[in-house]
């Protein structure tokens, strides 16, 4: 790459982190439900195409909010490492806020609810989207 094309791309990066400057790091909690809304508003826009270019932008976005809520809530990545999974993640909401499996009309009904708990079926991104808003979490606990 020449510095010329180099100087180039930092300009760029430069310009879209003014924009959007969530996706270099999360400096509290107002720039955290900014960062959820960013994702939320993106997924909408992108859908379920993960060959799409703005994918990548995605993934950024969703690292950053990683990263502020491993270091504002340890205790809960701590968790959700012992038990990763959509699974995992719907048990414990299910405990949580009391709730049954007739309780999660984004998911679909009882059924497709016990087979997602029992490992047979994966969460969609329409499912893991509207969980997500649901629940205010970030969408990547649910994949």
């Amino acid at each position: 790459m020449t510095v010329t094309a180099l100087n180039n791309v930092l300009g760029a990066y430069e310009n879209l982190l003014k924009q959007a400057p969530i996706l270099a790091h999360i400096h509290g909690d107002t720039e955290y439900e900014s960062a959820l809304e960013f994702i939320e508003t993106l997924m909408e826009v992108i859908g379920d195409h993960p060959n799409d270019p703005r994918w990548g932008l995605l993934e950024i976005a969703t690292k950053a909010v990683d990263v502020y809520e491993t270091q504002k809530y340890p205790e809960i990545d701590e968790f959700f490492e012992q038990h990763q999974g959509s699974a995992s993640v719907i048990r414990v909401l299910m405990d949580q806020h009391h709730l049954a499996m007739a309780d999660f009309p984004e998911i679909g009904s009882q059924d497709v609810v016990a087979d997602v708990l029992a490992g047979k079926k994966d969460l969609t991104l329409h499912q893991v989207k509207a969980l997500s808003a649901r629940f205010k979490l970030d969408p990547a606990l649910f994949l």
